[in-house]
């Protein structure tokens, strides 16, 4: 059996030109590439292949810079200051509870020349009994009964202004204490040394004929004989028929 070489293409390529060019006609046209003497034809395709085209070169798309706006959250308010109410009540809160230097920071500051001299004022009291007579948001007026160690009382009256949750100033003054006075008060008549000059009345007829009404118990005139309702006040404006 007779053995078949494959040849390479490019070599059948290179003996087709040859034969092409030796196998030339009479007529001195170029061969068609057929060859008379074997009988062969050889037809040689070359395909070439393009290369690829490069790449397109993509654009980046755009870079999307984002800024980030941060907006700090607003404090919160401040609270609103103590109405003046409060502020007074804080205040002689403390002065009870002998906490001296909040009463000071709550206004005593504003109300004496010296720490000091602000705490010695309480030395004698024992505590301060406060009723409201009256306020608005700036103002407290009140009036204080303050108790003292002797068993005493000492009464006063006045305002105080706030402001900013701070006492800034006060007015005061002492009122007398009506039950004080007559448990006080003299047995005799002023500038009497004895009970030698001391009215005395047959009846409530006769001491308001003297102009005397109202004789409470301890005053001059005064008689349990002369108080009828048994009140410590004798010979008042109803009592005329009292014997």
């Amino acid at each position: 059996m007779a053995r078949v070489r494959l040849l390479p293409a490019t070599l059948l390529v290179a003996v087709a030109a040859a034969t092409a060019g030796a196998c030339g006609s009479t007529d001195g046209n170029a061969g068609t590439g057929a060859s008379s003497a074997a009988g062969t034809t050889v037809t040689a395709t070359v395909t070439t292949q393009n290369p690829p085209p490069p790449p397109t070169p993509t654009t980046p798309a755009a870079t999307r810079t984002t800024t980030a706006t941060t907006t700090a959250a607003p404090p919160p308010p401040s609270p609103a200051p103590a109405d003046a109410a409060t502020v007074v009540g804080d205040y002689f809160a403390a002065i009870n509870a002998h906490d001296y230097g909040r009463a000071w920071a709550l206004g005593g500051k504003n109300l004496d020349s010296s720490y000091s001299h602000f705490v010695s004022g309480f030395s004698d009291t024992t505590a301060d009994i406060v009723t409201v007579l009256a306020a608005t948001p700036t103002t407290v007026t009140l009036h204080l009964d303050a108790l003292q160690s002797n068993g005493t009382t000492k009464s006063f009256e006045g305002t105080y202004t706030v402001s900013n949750g701070t006492i800034t100033k006060a007015g005061v003054h002492a009122v007398a204490d009506t039950e004080s006075e007559q448990s006080s008060a003299p047995s005799t008549a002023p500038g009497s040394s004895d009970d030698s000059d001391r009215p005395l009345y047959k009846n409530c007829t006769d001491a308001h004929e003297h102009g005397a009404y109202d004789i409470h118990k301890g005053q001059p005139g005064y008689e349990l004989r002369l108080d009828r309702d048994g009140d410590n006040v004798a010979c008042e404006p109803d009592e005329t028929d009292a014997p």
